[in-house]
């Protein structure tokens, strides 16, 4: 029997997709949605507990939310199939994952403030200042004219951000481009995309470190596994609560706030309820 779930196998359908892509970059994921997120489940389902603490559920929700914003992220940066040419969208996915990052930290936060001693995490401000200082520069192209592009070797190039009100005339480029002022943009978007997902691991390598203040100060009651699961075996019914909300018999023993009709069309076209 396995200790602690793993997202490959008990995520869900969005993390067992894009956790082999972002492990590498942000191992404590993983270890923050085994403290934080898994006992928050309802008993024998993947339901959270009606429950728990609001706070504890925005929690969760904020992780996952960066979780994804950061997979799409990863595609823009590490699958585009336009050779970078919009790079204002690829740094628009960047900075949303950083964005709603800010947000779980701030989130956290406020659970510090309830239940523990709190103080700003260290995390927050680096992950705020590259924000401002490097991911703006060029998600904030999108509200601008197109960036002459120059390419070489079929690599197309970008100015460097310090370089970027320099060249906004096209002719600039063409008549007095100097080398020294670019960078590949393939090579810059990966680097930042880089930069982004370690400050993140940060935050949530810092969050996992708190949990033993939580611990200390209310018992283990706040976090309660409310079942013994055996992760390798067949109790449970579908993947911990994350993003996805799942209707039917895997659902069970839950009772949803309102019954939902759903229709289904029966042998000869007609259709029951």
């Amino acid at each position: 029997m396995q200790t602690h779930p793993r997202l490959r196998k008990f995520g869900d359908k969005t993390e067992r997709q894009y956790w082999d892509r972002l492990r590498k970059f942000i191992p404590h994921y993983e270890v923050f949605w085994q403290t934080y997120v898994v006992p928050l489940r309802e008993q024998d389902s993947i339901w959270f507990r009606e429950d728990i603490d609001p706070l504890l559920e925005t929690v969760a929700i904020a992780s996952y939310s960066t979780f994804l914003a950061l997979g799409r992220a990863h595609q823009q940066v590490y699958a585009n199939r336009e050779g970078f040419r919009h790079i204002e969208e690829v740094y628009m996915a960047i900075q949303r994952a950083a964005e709603v990052g800010l947000k779980l930290i701030d989130a956290f936060f406020k659970l510090q403030e309830k239940y523990s001693r709190s103080h700003p995490l260290k995390s927050r401000a680096a992950l705020d200042d590259f924000i401002k200082i490097r991911l703006s520069k060029y998600r904030n192209l999108l509200h601008d004219a197109i960036l002459p592009m120059p390419k070489e070797e079929k690599r197309r190039k970008i100015p460097k951000p310090d370089e970027i009100d320099n060249y906004r005339l096209w002719t600039r480029v063409m008549y007095h481009y100097n080398d020294d002022d670019f960078v590949v943009a393939s090579d810059q978007a990966k680097d930042d995309f880089i930069a982004t997902a370690s400050r993140l691991e940060d935050a949530w390598k810092e969050m996992c470190a708190l949990y033993e203040s939580f611990q200390n100060r209310l018992g283990p009651s706040i976090f309660h596994v409310t079942q013994e699961i055996a992760f390798e075996g067949s109790t449970i019914g579908g993947p911990p609560a994350s993003g996805t909300i799942y209707l039917g018999s895997d659902a069970m023993p839950i009772k949803p706030s309102c019954r939902f009709a759903v229709r289904q069309k029966q042998p000869g076209g007609r259709k029951r309820r």
